[in-house]
């Protein structure tokens, strides 16, 4: 394989080759090849990995909570909210805020993901045939209340996204709070 490549270690063939192996181990096998493959190709390991897990456990799952159009939305707001380094090759992406930013940053434009989803689908997402459909599951019953709340006189996108933004960040503020006292006891 490496005869194949013309000499050159690339991080796809380092990483092909080396699974299992530990970064020393691979400077050893391979002298010529320098640390920054090394850890390019542990980065390949890793989204193959990962890749790998997603599939067997789509195969072995047996129900799913959230829908297609749900994971869409999820997958749309994630793309959304990463990003690629310019000429970067792999599925890995960054993630440019801190977790609970990102959920909160979530919870905060939901209703609106919702919303174009629905303006997108109007056949799919027909407010009438959601507000007759007798057994509605919980994204149906977010549509519905992001297109109801959408319809509203007095309604207001930013002023929604403010409030929910803010109830998310307090609800993180509560959490910890909450596993400080569970850690260090009650302090007060």
């Amino acid at each position: 394989m490496i005869a194949e490549t013309g000499g050159k270690h690339s991080a796809s063939v380092v990483a092909g080759l080396t699974k299992s192996l530990k970064p020393s181990e691979v400077i050893k096998i391979f002298p010529t090849t320098n640390r920054r493959y090394v850890a390019k190709a542990q980065k390949i390991i890793l989204c193959q990995s990962a890749l790998a897990l997603e599939s067997r456990s789509a195969n072995t799952t047996k129900h799913l909570s959230v829908c297609d159009e749900e994971a869409d939305l999820y997958e749309e707001f994630f793309n959304d909210h990463t990003s690629n380094k310019s000429g970067d090759k792999t599925v890995c992406r960054e993630l440019r805020l801190r977790l609970h930013d990102f959920d909160a940053e979530l919870y905060a434009k939901y209703p609106r993901y919702l919303r174009s989803m629905a303006s997108a689908n109007p056949v799919e997402f027909d407010l009438e045939e959601l507000k007759r459909k007798r057994y509605k599951s919980r994204f149906d019953r977010s549509v519905l209340s992001a297109l109801l709340s959408g319809e509203s006189s007095s309604f207001d996108q930013v002023q929604e996204y403010t409030t929910r933004k803010k109830k998310a960040q307090e609800d993180y503020v509560r959490l910890l709070e909450k596993k400080q006292t569970h850690h260090y006891g009650d302090t007060g």
